[in-house]
């Protein structure tokens, strides 16, 4: 579970704590204004090893389906700043894989290596900050809104409906993405298969619409070239023997007379897509 903290305990999270001795001693003047310059100097300072810390850190949950306000990356169930560096961070926050975490721990190679409300982030433990708390939506920052738990929450931002098209958005706000978008795909080439896929229209060759060996005729104005109907060409005069539908009838070679032949190699139509044999004295093109 994240852990939630109000925006008062983020802002005093910020400020460095400084502890002076007890009231009831006396010192000299001079002496105290030494002690005071030395212990304020000693409360902003960090050790080597102690990891850098964004205590004043603190986002909105988040849907990764409805993602983030102001250009916050969804990461974990969180809205995380984004960055290209430490110094596009909350003081003291560091940047890591483009976003920025509460600070940077110990060496790692999975999230397992990690404490708990940490990732592993470019080779590295990153702690991820709080949740802001609430207890109305006047405590969250613009584009959030107070849940039920108390702590503030991404809100997806108004569906304005319209046609769906294939881009892998919501588009007409019905739940589904590109559902139905295959036909926004269609290039007019019947030897493809459209498909909207992954958000992107693709157009695979589609053996339903293969031409020549496996008997399908290409539809009138397309070519069989290569086992796949291609191009609108211009309709002419049946042509026999090139196992083309010349006149876009829907029919190859009709009303052709079939060749004589005395061995296969004789009826070789140039077209790799047919099967050329001499059958009987007469060439066919399977």
């Amino acid at each position: 579970m994240r852990s939630i903290v109000s925006p008062t305990e983020v802002a005093s999270r910020a400020l460095p704590r400084l502890e002076t001795p007890a009231m009831n001693r006396t010192f000299p003047p001079i002496a105290l204004a030494i002690f005071l310059a030395t212990v304020s100097t000693l409360a902003g300072c960090t050790t080597s090893d102690e990891p850098t810390s964004g205590r004043g850190y603190a986002v909105t949950s988040c849907d990764p389906a409805s993602g983030c306000a102001d250009g916050a990356v969804c990461r974990e169930d969180l809205c995380l700043a984004a960055c290209a560096a430490d110094a596009d961070c909350p003081a003291g926050a560091v940047c890591a894989e483009g976003v920025c975490f509460s600070s940077r721990g110990a060496a790692c190679a999975a999230d397992s290596d990690c404490p708990a409300e940490s990732v592993c982030a470019a080779g590295a433990c990153a702690a991820l900050p709080p949740v802001l708390a609430c207890a109305a939506d006047a405590d969250c920052p613009a584009g959030s809104a107070c849940d039920a738990s108390g702590a503030c929450a991404a809100t997806p931002p108004e569906c304005v409906a319209a046609a769906e098209v294939c881009n892998g958005v919501d588009d007409d706000c019905d739940g589904l993405v590109d559902e139905g978008a295959d036909s926004a795909c269609d290039d007019a080439d019947p030897s493809t298969a459209d498909a909207c896929t992954a958000g992107a229209c693709t157009h695979g060759s589609d053996p339903t619409e293969w031409c020549g060996a496996v008997g399908v005729v290409c539809a009138p104005g397309s070519t069989c070239m290569a086992g796949v109907c291609v191009g609108t060409p211009a309709c002419v005069a049946e042509a026999c023997g090139n196992g083309i539908d010349d006149d876009c009838d829907g029919l190859v070679d009709e009303e052709c007379a079939a060749a004589a032949c005395a061995a296969d190699s004789d009826c070789d139509d140039g077209d790799p897509a047919t099967r050329d044999a001499c059958v009987a004295g007469v060439c066919t093109h399977g």
